[in-house]
């Protein structure tokens, strides 16, 4: 049902880097490490293991995010009070009694810090956000195909979200984060799992917290960006369903012979 299966674990969890240092110190890769002709790899193999070996002609463009059409005419969301399981919510979407339905919104990051934001069953959400963010939480209800789904256009400098990201349904395709080139920062806290997918080609990105070493399911999902640290204890499984049902962004060779 698209969701993560940690009984199923593969050996599809690559890690890949065009340039600089790749560190996962003694953290062990159920994949393949790809790195391009300049790139080097710090593993450490006395403790850390890479099932899929090392490649070292990775090459590959990661195409900026372009803004869809229309966002010059998509209106703010209204900011409610909307109390959902004991949690107050100041954007709700779709949720009985709230002022928002689904559909294309467009705000200042300003009116977003501390904020609750919730996505109900059946409801798809696509944010465009103006200027640095620092919400509190977000909660996309539902599973399956009543599943609600958010989808976030940042094109301020700086994202950053210290509370939970709740996707009941644990599908990753139920909540994208894309940075446009004005988004150069990412970061994630708190010890909450994180589903979803970040494409932010020109971010830096820090993610903080992630619990214990046995907590589980950290993140769940796929995540490019310009550079990525982490502090703490971080699991990273790619969600395998991405690739069929994913966005696709054209042919990719697989080999080919030189004549």
């Amino acid at each position: 049902n698209g969701q993560y299966d940690p009984s199923r674990t593969s050996t599809n969890g690559d890690v890949a880097s065009v340039f600089g240092i790749l560190n996962v110190g003694s953290g062990d890769v159920n994949g393949t490490v790809y790195l391009g002709p300049t790139a080097t790899n710090m593993l450490n193999q006395n403790n850390g293991t890479i099932t899929g070996g090392i490649s070292n002609d990775f090459n590959v463009e990661f195409e900026r995010v372009v803004l869809p059409a229309g966002t010059l005419s998509w209106l703010p969301p209204l900011a409610t009070a909307t109390t959902i399981s004991n949690l107050t919510y100041q954007y709700a979407f779709g949720y009985p009694g709230s002022l928002n339905g689904g559909g294309n919104f467009a705000l200042n990051g300003s009116s977003l810090n501390g904020a609750n934001l919730y996505v109900a069953e059946n409801t798809h959400v696509t944010l465009l956000i103006k200027g640095d963010a620092k919400p509190a939480s977000f909660h996309i209800a539902g599973s399956g195909t009543n599943a609600g789904q958010l989808t976030i256009y940042m094109d301020g400098p700086s994202f950053t979200l210290s509370g939970n990201n709740t996707v009941d349904g644990g599908n990753a395709l139920n909540f994208s984060y894309y940075g446009t080139t004005n988004n150069t920062s990412v970061s994630f806290g708190g010890n909450s799992a994180f589903v979803g997918t970040i494409y932010a080609p020109q971010a830096d990105l820090k993610l903080s917290g992630g619990g214990s070493a046995t907590k589980g399911v950290d993140v769940c999902g796929a995540i490019v960006a310009r550079t990525a640290v982490t502090t703490g204890n971080y699991l990273f499984h790619f969600d395998e369903n991405l690739i069929a049902a994913g966005p696709r962004r054209g042919y990719v060779a697989n080999s080919w012979q030189e004549l």
